[in-house]
């Protein structure tokens, strides 16, 4: 009894184990692109430490990130804010490679890879200061290093599922998640953007042109009502085209919901004017379009106040707009009315396209399908014929007609030419002063060909003008910025801050500047300052280093960056020698000024500050310490830090200081530079 009840017992122990042991959810290439459903753990709550690896989540609720529920059909856990933890890897095939995060939300998001911020998307706050912004799974790149296991969690808000319940009836209150490599997502992104936009607008044109011209039609003819039924159908067909477009375009989340909302009122304006130029062009009889219209009426009422039967009232308002154009086309064509036929069979094609769709939603049980290749662009071909067929059918209706009307015209114009030669020696004479008219008009083209040569030449000239300014700013904007950083600023309209390990910072200062300056006057003083930093700029140039800036009399370059040099302390040093000796012989020409240098190596961080008139900039614990070095350097002399020594101590000569006290930093190592000690 013992050994059963200890069996029992270490079972037990050994499930709760198991259950309380995290999962982990593995990317692979095979699995990439699709969501983790179940694997997400949700926290109902606002808690900073739900963003740390270190945090023990096991106690927390697996949900799905779409309707944040702990099934696929249960209620949802959400109240408005909570936090989402995700435990993944990736396997060796994805370590390294560039990846892209997708997200579709109706709320706001922030998104932490292993504690660090790195993603948000709206503003999450509580109900009043939330703002939400849907970015449609704009791909958001992101490298995970390495297998290991990392962490993704998501704080997520969206009170407007419990504030506006009427769109979100049928709407997930959460977000859906993908994971892509990022070339693949930002094709697919691109790719389902331009076909949306291409297709819809395409079809939002033509609809709206042939709603605008019908309706024109029935301003001047109104007796033809069907002008003004189809003109509203169309009206109706190019704001469903049009529907899709701006949700795609929009980021507002609430713009989304209320586009999906009022689509099914669309469409039901459709399918009553649709019926509608039915009935005014094949049917006589009006009880049954009464019948349609009290029909649309309550479905759309029913659609307002009962949510529940929302399909279903799709799927009846679709079914009986088809049976009741077929039963009318078909009653015409039974009565052989002129143009029947036409419309019938453009109906019939736009009938079998919904059919098929229905079908294929039906036994696939899924509307999003896959149009890729040859079969994907034959099957696009259908459905763009298809959705064509109703006005290209009427189209050639009302060409028929005008045919027949062009033949009865043609017959009475000939009765007329019998009848009146008046007539045609007028027209004869009409002609003529159409001739002369033709003349004038060609000499006018002609006067007009030769100014617009002229105005082509200014344009011309216009653009070298252009071409040169750019150059000229170009030009100076290389002289502020290095090339690369130039570069960047153009192609980006900015240029983000970076971090160099590896770079030597140099100070340059003229001893006793204050004091010399007093004895000159004002214009010596600029012009010796203008030949020393000259010969400066031209040293550090030759010596492949990228001056920062001049404060006063003290002069700032660095190497190593924005372009990494593994060589960068030697010519460091080696500018600083020129530097030196340049000063020297000015000396020896009874030059007023003496300078002190100092060197320091290590990381700095490098950017761009400000937006107007804006300058290059370092900085860094690697920055003051070489001012430190320059501070305590000595006339003539280049100091140089324990860092810079460890670089040059090879190729060139230095002598120890030993340890000094700098303001700041304590005591510090410091070198005085001599000479090389074997060429560089």
């Amino acid at each position: 009894m013992r050994r059963t009840f200890l069996f029992f017992f270490l079972l037990f122990h050994s499930l709760q184990t198991f259950a309380q042991e995290r999962r982990v959810f593995l990317f692979t290439k095979d699995s990439i692109g699709n969501q983790s459903p179940g694997r997400w753990l949700f926290a109902n709550s606002d808690k900073p430490e739900y963003a740390s690896p270190a945090f023990d989540d096991r106690a927390l609720v697996a949900v799905y990130t779409g309707g944040l529920r702990s099934t696929a059909t249960g209620p949802t856990l959400f109240k408005g804010l909570g936090w989402l933890r995700l435990h993944f890897r990736v396997d060796s095939g994805l370590a390294g490679k560039p990846l892209a995060i997708g997200i579709s939300q109706a709320g706001a998001s922030e998104l932490y890879l292993d504690g660090r911020k790195i993603y948000s998307r709206g503003v999450v706050g509580d109900a009043k200061t939330s703002d939400y912004y849907d970015p449609q799974y704009y791909p958001f790149p992101l490298v995970i290093p390495d297998t290991a296991e990392h962490l993704l969690a998501i704080r997520y808000a969206n009170w407007n599922y419990n504030n506006q319940s009427y769109l979100y009836r049928d709407e997930q209150p959460g977000f859906q998640f993908t994971l892509k490599e990022a070339d693949t997502a930002f094709h697919e992104y691109n790719t389902a953007n331009d076909f949306t936009a291409i297709t819809c607008c395409v079809l939002f044109g033509i609809f709206a042109a042939l709603a605008i011209i019908h309706c024109l039609f029935f301003l001047y003819y109104k007796s033809e009502r069907s002008n003004l039924w189809f003109g509203l159908f169309c009206a109706s067909v190019s704001l469903l085209f049009l529907a899709p477009f701006v949700g795609r375009t929009t980021s507002s989340p609430e713009t989304v919901l209320v586009i999906e909302y009022y689509s099914f009122f669309i469409a039901a304006l459709a399918f009553f004017a649709l019926s509608g130029s039915l009935n005014q062009l094949f049917s006589r009889k009006r009880l049954r379009f009464y019948i349609i219209s009290i029909f649309y009426l309550l479905a759309s009422l029913l659609y307002i106040f009962v949510w529940d039967l929302r399909e279903y009232l799709i799927f009846a308002v679709l079914i009986v707009a088809m049976v009741e154009a077929m039963f009318v086309i078909i009653a015409a064509i039974i009565r052989k009315v002129p143009g029947a036929r036409i419309i019938g069979a453009g109906l019939a094609l736009f009938i079998l396209l919904i059919l098929f769709l229905l079908g294929a939603a039906i036994f696939n049980k899924k509307t999003n399908f896959q149009l890729t290749g040859t079969i994907g662009g034959i099957v696009i071909g259908l459905i763009s014929a298809a959705i064509l067929s109703i006005p290209i059918s009427l189209s050639a209706f009302l060409a028929r007609n005008f045919a027949a009307v062009s033949r009865d015209l043609k017959r009475r114009l000939q009765q007329v030419e019998e009848l009146s030669r008046q007539t045609l020696e007028q027209e004869a004479e009409k002609k003529r002063i159409l001739e002369h008219q033709k003349e004038d008009l060609e000499r006018e083209v002609t006067a007009r060909t030769g100014e617009v040569m002229r105005q082509k030449k200014e344009i011309e000239a216009q653009n070298a003008a252009l071409v040169e300014e750019k150059k000229k700013s170009d030009d100076l904007l290389l002289n502020i910025l290095p090339a690369e950083v130039a570069e960047e600023l153009k192609q980006k309209g900015s240029s983000a801050a970076r971090q160099y390990e590896h770079v030597s910072v140099m100070f340059t200062d003229f001893v006793d500047f204050t004091g010399t300056a007093e004895q000159l006057n004002p214009q010596k003083l600029v012009t010796e300052l203008n030949a020393c930093f000259t010969a400066f700029d031209a040293i550090i140039e030759r010596n492949g280093l990228e001056k920062i800036k001049t404060i006063g009399d003290a002069y700032m370059a660095v190497c190593g960056l924005p372009v990494s040099d593994p060589r960068h302390a030697q010519k460091t040093v080696q500018a600083a020698l020129e530097i030196r000796d340049f000063m020297e012989e000015r000396k020896k020409q009874d030059r007023v000024f003496e300078i002190r240098i100092g060197i320091n190596s290590g990381p700095v961080v490098a950017g761009i500050i400000g937006v107007k008139k804006f300058a290059y900039d370092i900085w860094g614990d690697t920055v003051n310490t070489a001012n430190r070095m320059e501070q305590h350097g000595e006339p003539a002399r280049i100091n140089i830090s324990q860092s810079t020594y460890e670089l040059v101590k090879n190729d060139y000569q230095c002598d120890y200081r030993g340890k000094i006290a700098a303001k700041n930093k304590g005591e510090v190592e410091m070198y005085f530079l001599e000479t090389a000690v074997r060429p560089i």
